[in-house]
């Protein structure tokens, strides 16, 4: 999406997530499957694309770029629970001073006596959503989150979860297994998470021993509904403690959605 489209947009236009109501089992186009019966609606704009992100959103695309429409379309299908933009969220700024990473939230959150009781540890596995991560920074590579029952090879889904090679987390913008950027955010993020401490190298994070689970939702400092919505699932169903979200935007019910799912299953 060129970035022009964030000056006089906050979505993706011609883009909607909709979410289906309990009864429906499959949705395919025009073709709306439920518990007992198969409904064709022929008078609803039929999407170019239509991917389950979870067991009831649906991410549409269009032809169509007139998003109200579309949503006031969809809306009136007795079967749809609510449908709404794929908004974009922004990243939260990171200034680029260089002693920004002097870090004066240890003090602040007492860090060194918290020390003194637990560094943390291997179990704790922190999600980080966000534009990626350079897993391989010397202060995160040894702290990386290694999916066990997998291989980076991105061809096979060993362990059945519908992700190919999904080693070290997963990169729901390129639908691939490399969460990998250039970008600084993700990296500074999980770093103020987790970096490796005590190692004489760059900074400390609060939680030393803890895994970081990399998982990339956007790009250029934006992500969308859709991505951070598998992203919050991914990381409930692969075990995650902790999820780290530092960007904002719109009041999106399908990201309220996900994180009421995170939040019963004790995330």
């Amino acid at each position: 999406i060129p970035l022009i489209l964030t000056q006089t947009l906050d979505y993706v236009p011609g883009e909607l997530i909709v979410s289906f109501k309990p009864e429906v089992i499959e949705v395919s186009g025009n073709h709306i499957i439920t518990n007992n019966q198969n409904i064709v609606y022929e008078d609803i704009p039929i999407p170019q694309t239509d991917i389950k992100i979870t067991n009831s959103f649906y991410h549409l695309t269009f032809n169509e770029k007139n998003t109200s429409k579309l949503i006031e379309e969809y809306e009136l299908i007795p079967e749809v629970a609510f449908a709404e933009p794929n908004y974009f969220f922004y990243i939260d700024v990171v200034p680029n001073d260089q002693l920004y990473s002097s870090q004066y939230h240890i003090n602040t959150i007492e860090g060194e006596q918290s020390w003194n009781l637990t560094t943390g540890n291997s179990n704790i596995t922190i999600a980080i959503i966000d534009v990626g991560i350079d897993y391989n920074h010397k202060d995160l590579v040894n702290n990386i989150w290694n999916n066990s029952d997998e291989s980076c090879n991105n061809i096979t889904d060993h362990d059945n979860n519908s992700f190919k090679g999904d080693c070290r987390g997963f990169d729901f913008v390129d639908k691939d297994n490399d969460p990998i950027t250039t970008e600084i955010h993700g990296t500074h993020v999980a770093g103020i998470a987790a970096a490796s401490s005590n190692n004489n190298e760059g900074i400390s994070g609060i939680c030393w021993n803890c895994t970081i689970m990399p998982l990339r939702a956007g790009s250029n400092g934006i992500l969308t509904v859709s991505n951070v919505v598998q992203s919050i699932h991914y990381a409930v169903d692969n075990n995650a403690t902790i999820i780290s979200m530092s960007f904002g935007g719109n009041d999106s019910q399908s990201v309220q959605s996900a994180i009421t799912y995170a939040y019963n299953k004790g995330v």
